[in-house]
């Protein structure tokens, strides 16, 4: 992995002003996004021109994908409650983030991007979903670890997510 090439980050709707400048400055050639198409609509991409846009919707073979949906669902403090409370937040997540790595969709779609970041004509590449934590984070990891460098608990200390638009992980 050579440092500088793949960043990692959360959504960008907003990218604007100095956040547009630094954006440029890292020259990036491809975003990779990882959000649904319910999250996209909500918060589009702000993509500069010239910067090829490539959806890799991991969990569209999901309906209700749990992570995608937490920001709708805790709109509604009821029906959040009724929909997690109880320790069913627990059990929809673990089973949701277990989802994310084994369905078609996810596994064509990492594919894809693990495919593509490989490929010097689509560095400097930025990937993200919507927080920049979770599938964003399981990418990040496989993306700087290599199967007999990183256990699957690794991603633990790589999801730690700021708000800044964007980031590169810090070692």
């Amino acid at each position: 992995m050579v440092r500088g090439q793949v960043f990692r980050s959360a959504e960008f709707a907003k990218l604007q002003d100095d956040d547009a400048t630094s954006f440029a400055a890292l020259g990036i050639r491809s975003v990779y996004d990882l959000r649904t198409d319910e999250e996209r609509a909500a918060q589009a991409n702000v993509v500069p021109e010239g910067v090829e846009y490539v959806i890799v919707d991991v969990l569209a073979d999901h309906c209700g994908a749990g992570p995608a949906q937490l920001l709708r669902i805790l709109s509604d403090p009821q029906g959040a409650e009724e929909m997690l409370g109880g320790g069913k937040a627990v059990t929809i997540f673990k089973g949701s983030y277990r989802e994310f790595l084994y369905l078609p969709s996810a596994m064509a779609g990492f594919r894809r991007f693990f495919t593509a970041v490989a490929q010097r004509e689509h560095r400097p590449a930025l990937f993200h979903c919507t927080t920049g934590k979770d599938r964003t984070g399981w990418a990040s990891t496989r993306t700087t670890c290599s199967p007999t460098t990183c256990s699957p608990t690794t991603s633990c200390s790589l999801t730690a997510a700021d708000d800044r638009p964007v980031r590169r992980d810090r070692r």
